[in-house]
C-alpha cells in the first residue's frame, strides 16, 4: 500500500494533502503517464487548480546497492533543494515518496510543482526538428552555456548532463531532473554526455564552442565514446526485444517488434507511435492482393503494402532475403540472418543520429539451427530514389544543396571509422521537407552494405559512380557530393584529392 504524502520541511505551496492522498491511493488510474526514460518515468496530475509532476524511479536495486548508494528520488529531492537554496530558479519540489507503488511496482517519487515544466530542453528541439520550426540557435546555446556556467559555479551540475538536465519554463531555460549524484562541475565526462544526447540537433561547431567555453585549450575526442556507446546498446535493445522493443510470436515466427518512438523522425510518422503489440498478431500472412513488389529475384524479395498501427494506416515495405544454393547457402542458414544484420545496423545508424528508414518488425523461422526463412519490415519513406528523380525540374540551389547533403551524410559515416559499400543511388530516397518547398533531405535505406569498420571511400566513389549512370547527370552534381564530403575535385576529372 502507498505511504501517505510526506511534505518536505521547506515546503513551497499549500497544497490539499487530503486530496492528494485520495488521488495517490489509485494514482495509475487517474494520473497520465505523459514520458517514460530509460531510468524514471514522468506523470501528471491535478490537485484542485493546481497541476503537478510526479517523477518515479522504479527501485530494481540490489540489497546490496541500497545499502550503500542512495535512492535517485532523494539525489533528486536533494539537489533540488540545494538550487533553491542558492536562488536558482529550479523546480519547486512538494513531497517525497519512499516505497511508493506504481501499478504493482515498487520504487520511489518526488512530487514537484507542474507549472514549472512545460517541456524539457529535449522536447523544445525535438519538436523544432519534427515540425521544422525555426529556432534562434545563438541565442539558445548562449543561455545553455550561461546556466551551465552558473551551475559550474555552485559546483551543481547533474549527473549524467543531459538535454532533461533543463527545462523550458515561458522563456527561459531552468534546471531540472537529474536521477544521478551531483559531482558539480562541468568536466570532460560531462560535456562528452551532453554532446551525445545533443548531436542529433547541433552542429559540430556548436557543440566545439561549448568545449571551448568550459576547458579551453583542451582538445576533444575526434569520436564520442558515449555516443558510441548509446548507438551499441540500442542495437543491442532492438536485438534482444527490451524496453522500447518486444518479443512476438507468430506461429513458427519468432521475432521483435517495435512497440514505442525510439528515434522520432521528421519523415516518419510510425516513429512517433506508441504500437500495441496485438496490431502484429495480424500482420502474416501477407495478402498478395493488396501488395506491390519491387524486387523479386534470386536474392530476395521487396514488396510494399499497408499495415494499420496504433489506428493509423502505416505504409510499410517487407524485405524477404533469400539463401544462396549449395554449400554457401547452408553457411549463410546457420550464420546471424541477413535480415537480423540489417535490423541491427539500422538501429545502429539511427541511435548514431543517420537518417535512415525506420524499422518496425523482425521475423525468422527456424528448423533447428537453421534459419529457413526471414523478413523484415520497415516504414517506406515517402519520397523518390535518386536514380529516379527528375533532378532538372529541381533548382539550381536546391539541386546543389540536395548532393551536398548526400555528400555530407557519406563524409560522416567514414568520419565515424565505418564504410558504405553500396551507396549507389537506388538506396537513397529525396525526401521533400514540407516546410522548405523544394527542399530535399536524403534518406538512407538497405542498411546491410554499412561495415563498421574503415575502407578508405567506398561510399563516395560508389555515390558518383551510380550518379554518373544517370540521365540528367551535370558535372555540378559531383562537386556538390564532393564537396558534401570534404574535397576539392581536380580540373577536369572531377576526383577528390587525396
Amino acid at each position: 500500500m502507498n505511504q501517505p504524502v510526506n511534505p518536505p520541511a521547506r515546503q513551497t505551496q499549500a497544497i490539499d494533502t487530503s486530496a492528494l492522498n485520495r488521488i495517490l491511493e489509485n494514482f495509475s488510474a487517474i494520473a497520465r503517464c505523459a514520458e517514460v526514460t530509460d531510468d524514471y518515468e514522468v506523470w501528471r496530475f491535478d490537485v484542485g487548480e493546481h497541476r503537478y509532476i510526479l517523477l518515479y524511479y522504479p527501485d530494481e536495486r540490489s540489497r546490496l546497492e541500497k545499502r550503500l548508494t542512495i535512492s535517485p528520488a532523494m539525489r533528486q529531492f536533494g539537489r533540488l533543494q540545494a538550487m533553491q537554496s542558492h536562488k536558482f530558479p529550479a523546480p519547486r519540489v512538494i513531497a517525497t515518496l519512499k516505497g511508493f507503488r506504481v501499478g504493482g511496482r515498487k520504487g520511489d517519487a518526488v512530487i514537484i510543482n507542474g507549472s514549472d515544466r512545460d517541456s524539457t530542453l529535449e522536447q523544445l528541439l525535438l519538436n523544432a526538428d519534427l515540425n521544422g520550426s525555426p529556432l534562434n540557435r545563438i541565442d539558445l546555446q548562449a543561455r545553455i552555456t550561461r546556466a551551465l556556467q552558473d551551475l559550474h559555479s555552485a559546483q551543481l551540475v547533474s549527473n549524467p548532463l543531459s538535454l532533461r538536465s533543463f527545462w523550458k519554463r515561458n522563456e527561459e531555460l531552468i534546471p531540472g531532473e537529474s536521477y544521478g549524484a551531483s559531482t558539480g562541475i562541468v568536466n570532460e565526462l560531462r560535456l562528452l554526455e551532453l554532446g551525445a544526447d545533443a548531436e542529433r540537433f547541433t552542429t559540430r561547431t556548436e557543440r566545439l564552442r561549448l568545449w571551448k567555453h568550459f576547458l579551453k585549450d583542451a582538445k576533444p575526442p575526434t569520436h564520442n565514446p558515449i555516443a558510441h556507446a548509446r548507438a551499441n546498446e540500442l542495437a543491442h535493445k532492438a536485438d534482444r526485444g527490451r524496453d522500447a522493443f518486444q518479443l512476438v510470436e507468430m506461429g513458427e515466427w519468432r521475432g521483435v517488434a517495435v512497440i514505442k518512438p525510439v528515434r522520432p523522425s521528421a519523415w516518419s510518422n510510425a516513429s512517433r507511435l506508441k504500437i500495441d503489440s496485438d496490431d502484429w498478431k495480424h500482420f502474416l500472412p501477407i495478402d498478395e492482393a493488396f501488395t506491390t513488389t519491387h524486387k523479386n529475384d534470386d536474392s530476395g524479395s521487396v514488396i510494399e503494402t499497408t499495415m494499420t498501427l496504433a489506428g493509423q494506416t502505416i505504409p510499410i515495405v517487407v524485405k524477404r532475403p533469400l539463401f544462396k544454393e549449395g554449400a554457401r547457402g547452408l553457411f549463410q542458414s546457420l550464420r546471424v540472418g541477413r535480415a537480423r544484420r540489417a535490423w541491427r545496423k539500422t538501429w545502429r545508424l539511427l541511435a548514431s543520429n543517420f537518417e535512415v528508414e525506420y524499422p518496425l518488425l523482425l521475423l525468422e523461422r527456424h528448423s533447428g539451427l537453421r534459419i529457413v526463412e526471414q523478413l523484415a519490415v520497415y516504414e517506406r519513406v515517402p519520397g523518390e530514389a535518386i536514380s529516379n528523380l527528375k533532378l532538372d525540374t529541381l533548382s539550381a540551389k536546391h539541386r546543389d544543396q540536395f548532393f551536398w547533403r548526400c555528400g555530407r551524410v557519406l563524409r560522416q559515416i567514414d568520419a565515424n571509422g565505418w564504410s558504405h559499400f553500396d551507396a549507389k543511388s537506388s538506396n537513397w530516397i529525396a525526401w521533400r521537407e514540407p516546410w522548405h518547398t523544394g527542399t530535399l533531405r536524403p534518406i538512407l535505406i538497405d542498411c546491410d552494405s554499412i561495415r563498421f569498420h574503415r575502407a578508405g571511400r567506398a561510399g563516395i566513389d560508389r555515390l558518383i559512380r551510380a550518379v554518373k549512370t544517370h540521365p540528367q547527370f551535370k558535372e555540378s552534381d559531383e562537386r556538390a557530393i564532393l564537396d558534401g564530403y570534404g574535397f576539392i575535385p581536380r580540373s577536369g576529372a572531377g576526383r577528390p584529392n587525396a
